[in-house]
């Protein structure tokens, strides 16, 4: 994703000299192979120019800088390379911030939010911008045509930078994509529209302060006209006859609609660009009857489509108090979201180990705060400062860049202070800036007006009184070289620039002194004058100032940045200590630990503390699924931290690696340790009671047990823990015949001798069993007959399995064993297994293996095990094979037809199966369609579940957006074969093949792509059957045509192993 970012000069020059690995970092950005591509400019010296001059001033200077780059003359049809030029994402954040003075050095999309209760993998230290981008990045890729990911129909997107829109449900837009590729390319072929505009329903008060959108309501997504703050009335009155949404600041341009742009944002005569609003001007001539009298033939040529987001919140962060507002109600907007996950929920109360005493409306982030002062107040935004004990809040405050200070100051209601470093650094790496700039402001003060009238506000009264009260006049607040006899308040010299923080103090109180009043006074109430009066009147007289305008220029926002990062890492406890820090993307937190030179040991003996404390406050539970889960999140983020550090992963917390029995025995000697923890909590749940097997079988009897095989079709990896725990899953798959036969076989019958023998009619091999040494075998790397070893335990073959009391671990305690469960001491049994399909096919093949022999099992030996019951056994069976595998495959094998299988959160994984209608799979017009090879390349999906595991437990952002993506796309192909919508459940698949590989790189190879490349015109979509890397290939070929000619192109090519005939059973 390429973004052009307008920025205030300081950030501009600040980028350009430290590069855009040091935005990304400032941005709270991940700086890896998915981070943005930033262009970072302003608007020129001469003035500024509007948000649609800006854009097209902006994408000038891109385009020459990519000319410059290509060592190419830069372009004379600026606008005909524009249209060879990639995607690109405009972002204005560069304005003068006027109503928010303390974020204008960054420009509000660099503006700190706090971490955000119930959001699973948010960047640490995240930003404004670092939130806004997972809906742009989803709007950016739904603006290219649906077979061609490459060409966009609409390449220029426009962004209002101090905007966050919240969905309701989808924190990260993962369905939106879906819902524009449907909406969007709608009638794309011919009547595609020029300009696409975002909307949402809001309140009337609150369209009175935005632009507004009106369409008739004969066709509610064709733009009439626009508004831009329309008064109630005047809302009420075009009500009747059309619907109308507010404008969210997010428009995508075709080349057309910018060729218009430009059209009407550069002078005929000069060629200059001229000062010029895209949603106050432009936006007011679109529409097909607009509202601004010059915009007709600007309305008749251009077609505008306006998109409802439904289940979204708007957050403008234009003012100070829309500031800490926005962010207080986001805040809980995302708890509200999380009350139904325990461990979403769990993560939105109080800190461990603390108790929360922050008031609702008071935000407190990488900040030293003394606890002598009071946070019993209201609208409080206190940011990367030092709160020394001599302060004292009042209330409606915006606190950032304090240095540490021992000051005793009252801050008067309504009052914000913003310091901000100047100059260069003096004294080497770790020293202070060579000077600071204090700006105190008011709360709700907007910068404007000239500095001679009495309705122009400073610190919450008219800044004539705060002039008189300090004996200025005009004159001193003049810049230098000013002609007139009077400025605007934004070029006034209000702002001192100090050489220590003591002067910085003693300007401070000067500035925001009330002279002598009371605690509760409010600004421009004031009795006697302090002594110092006189004195700091005139050092404020004597020192250099600056402008509102000036800090643009002369703030140096790299040692802002570096102060900031000071104060995370010193502040890093407090953040460990916040439930939410278990939330966060803990791969990006361990590598910024690493950059901060954190102490691993240090950490884990806190994170340890924390756990045991909260542990204490817990109801007693055998099994605190929350805390459980807290401790494997800990000790995974320690094990990533040090493999950074190229070190061994601590011993993890609160366990021990040398677990005696117990029913989950042999779960703790895989590595490493915290994936035995999930395999132990899954077993706790799910295997609740022992077993008392029975051999009720004639000798002359055999049991057979027989399954199909099974293709997931939509979901694959939503069942795996610890995801399905943490969020619950959703997988779409059917069960399948290999060439009209079952595939997967198990037959038990009676043994003449007293043991156990395991045939595999596949691999020509068998073992024999004589011991429950022979049996524990199980879970040991290697070790052959896994699966059935760990079902025979699970039956009861294994003392912590069964209900007998005190059966003896020997020789003699297994065959005693045995011959109860036989009724002869001298019988026993044999199993055999026969699998008729390769390894690593992508079938889910060991997991429906281990379900038909469970069935064999409970058959034989009298276990009365439902299908539900197999179906939850053999999850066990995966944990105690540390594989950690899901539940879908036994599921899509031991339940015949297509269905959607569906659990919610919790250890106790009890998924649902809902059947599905099969037209799509059985009716003539489609059933050929469907096309199944075995590509003859091999993958075990054990080698690809650690990985993808440990990124689960990482809360890694990109996998967590995938995986909610995948539960939603469930969802959508459940609605296509309901519909029996036969092209779209086709794109659904080529859809699911993406996300597989957006989740594991290796789902795809080069001998997968040239297999893909060879039928890829004759199908509406593809995958590879489970994991990806190899197995068999599903295709949904277009149309009967098309699947005969990829059946006669495969025959005469050696590139794929065979051709499977299939059947839905």
């Amino acid at each position: 994703m390429r973004i052009l970012l307008s920025v205030p000069p300081c950030l501009k020059r600040a980028v350009r000299e430290q590069g855009t690995a040091w935005l990304l970092r400032a941005a709270g950005i991940d700086n890896d192979e998915h981070a943005p591509s930033f262009f970072v400019s302003s608007d020129p010296p001469e003035g500024h120019l509007g948000s649609a001059s800006g854009t097209l001033s902006l994408l000038r200077e891109w385009c020459a800088q990519e000319c410059e780059a290509a060592a190419a003359a830069p372009s004379a049809a600026f606008l005909d390379w524009l249209e060879q030029a990639p995607p690109r994402t405009v972002i204005h954040a560069g304005g003068q911030s006027r109503r928010l003075p303390s974020y204008a050095p960054l420009g509000k999309v660099l503006a700190p939010l706090p971490p955000m209760p119930g959001l699973r993998g948010q960047r640490p230290h995240h930003t404004l911008l670092a939130l806004q981008l997972p809906l742009l990045e989803e709007i950016s890729a739904a603006a290219c045509r649906p077979r061609d990911p490459t060409a966009a129909v609409w390449p220029t997107m426009i962004v209002c930078g101090d905007v966050y829109l919240q969905h309701q449900v989808h924190p990260f837009w993962t369905h939106l994509r879906h819902d524009l590729l449907h909406s969007l390319h709608e009638g794309e072929e011919g009547e595609a529209a020029d300009i696409v505009c975002f909307g949402i329903h809001s309140a009337s008060d609150v369209l009175t302060h935005h632009g507004v959108f009106f369409m008739s309501r004969e066709a509610p997504t064709q733009l009439e006209f626009m508004l831009q703050k329309p008064s109630l009335h005047t809302i009420a009155a075009h009500e009747r006859a059309h619907t109308y949404l507010m404008d969210v600041g997010i428009w995508l341009l075709s080349n057309r609609a910018l060729r218009a742009l430009w059209q009407r944002g550069v002078d005929a005569t000069s060629g200059a660009l001229t000062s010029y609003d895209l949603y106050g001007e432009f936006g007011c001539l679109l529409g097909r009857h607009p509202s601004a009298a010059a915009g007709a033939a600007v309305g008749e040529n251009l077609r505008v489509k306006v998109v409802e987001l439904t289940d979204t919140d708007f957050f403008h962060f234009g003012t100070s108090a829309e500031l800490v507002s926005s962010t207080v109600s986001m805040k809980a907007n995302f708890s509200r979201a999380a009350r139904h996950n325990p461990f979403l929920s769990s993560a939105s109360h109080q800190p461990l180990g603390e108790e929360n005493t922050l008031p609702h409306s008071v935000v407190v982030q990488s900040c030293h705060v003394a606890p002598q002062v009071s946070l019993a107040v209201e609208n409080v935004w206190l940011e990367g400062s030092h709160v020394s004990r001599g302060w004292a809040l009042r209330g409606d405050h915006v606190v950032t860049g304090v240095p540490p200070n021992d000051w005793t100051l009252t801050l008067p209601r309504g009052v914000c202070v913003s310091v901000l470093p100047t100059g260069e650094r003096q004294g080497g790496e770790a020293a202070a800036p060579a000077s600071y700039m204090v700006r105190p402001y008011g709360f709700h003060d907007v910068f404007k007006g000239p500095i001679d009238t009495s309705s122009t506000a400073f610190l919450g009264q008219p800044l004539v009184d705060w002039m008189h009260l300090r004996r200025l006049t005009v004159a001193d607040l003049l810049p230098a070289q000013h002609t007139d006899t009077v400025c605007d308040v934004q070029d006034a010299c209000l702002f001192p620039c100090c050489r220590t923080v003591a002067e910085l103090g003693e300007m401070l109180e000067f500035m925001v002194c009330t002279a002598g009043s009371d605690a509760a006074s409010s600004p421009g109430e004031h009795k006697e004058l302090p002594s110092w009066w006189g004195s700091r009147a005139e050092t404020y007289r004597a020192l250099p100032r600056f402008s509102a305008s000036d800090i643009h220029e002369s703030a140096n926002v790299v040692l802002l940045i570096e102060q900031l990062h000071q104060l995370h890492r010193a502040t890093a406890p407090q953040w460990f200590a916040q439930p939410t820090f278990y939330l966060t993307d803990l791969k990006s937190t361990a590598e910024w630990c690493v950059r901060a030179g954190l102490s691993v040991d240090g950490t884990k003996a806190l994170l340890e503390r924390l756990v045991e404390e909260s542990a204490q406050r817990t109801d007693g539970a055998a099994l605190d699924e929350t805390l459980y889960m807290k401790r494997m999140h800990t000790d995974m983020f320690l094990s990533q931290w040090c493999r950074l550090l190229t070190q061994q992963p601590p011993v993890p917390t609160g366990h021990s690696r040398t677990d005696g029995g117990g029913m989950v025995r042999g779960i703790h000697h895989a590595p490493p340790a915290v994936l035995s923890w999930l395999c132990e909590g899954l077993a706790r749940r799910l295997c609740t009671r022992r077993q008392a097997p029975q051999f009720a079988v004639y000798e002359d009897e055999l049991v057979w047990s027989r399954a199909p095989a099974r293709i997931d079709l939509s979901g694959g990896w939503t069942d795996t823990p610890p995801h399905c725990v943490l969020n619950g899953g959703s997988v779409v798959n059917i069960a399948i015949t290999l060439n009209r036969q079952l595939p997967i076989q198990a037959f038990i019958k009676r043994h003449a001798s007293p043991v156990i023998v395991i045939r595999s009619v596949d691999m020509g091999s068998a073992t024999t069993i004589r011991s429950f040494a022979d049996l524990r075998t199980y879970a040991e790397v290697g070790s052959g007959f896994s699966i059935p070893k760990a079902a025979l335990a699970l039956a009861g073959f294994l003392p912590e399995f069964n209900v007998a009391p005190s059966v003896p671990d020997t020789p003699e305690g297994f065959s005693r064993l045995l011959a109860t469960i036989m009724g002869s001491e001298d019988a026993g049994f044999e199993m055999t297994l026969l699998s008729a399909i390769p390894a690593g096919s992508g079938l889910g093949t060991s997991s429906i293996v281990a379900g038909t022999v469970l069935e064999a099992l409970s058959r034989c030996f009298q276990l009365h095990w439902s299908k539900e019951e197999v179906c939850q056994l053999v999850l066990v069976v995966e944990q105690l094979l540390t594989t950690c595998g899901g539940w879908q495959d036994q599921y899509g094998g031991l339940h015949s037809g297509i269905k959607v299988v569906r659990a919610g959160t919790g250890f106790a994984q009890r998924p649902a199966v809902h059947w599905l209608p099969d037209t799509l799979f059985t009716s003539p017009a489609y059933s050929g369609c469907h096309l199944l090879y075995y590509t003859g390349i091999t993958r075990t999906a054990k080698a690809i579940l650690v990985d993808i595991v440990r990124g689960m437990f990482l809360n890694e952002q990109r996998q967590v957006r995938t995986l909610q993506e995948m539960l939603v796309q469930s969802q959508a192909l459940v609605e296509a074969i309901a519909q029996v919508d036969f092209v779209r459940y086709g794109k659904l698949i080529g859809r699911a093949w993406r996300q597989n590989i957006a989740l594991d790189r290796g789902a795809t190879t080069d001998t997968v792509d040239a297999i893909v490349a060879l039928v890829q015109d004759e199908v509406w979509g593809l995958k590879l059957a489970g994991a990806g890397g190899g197995g068999y290939l599903y295709m949904v070929a277009k149309d009967l045509n098309c699947a005969q000619r990829i059946r006669e192109g495969w025959s005469a090519t050696h590139r794929i192993t065979g051709r499977a005939s299939w059947s839905c059973t």
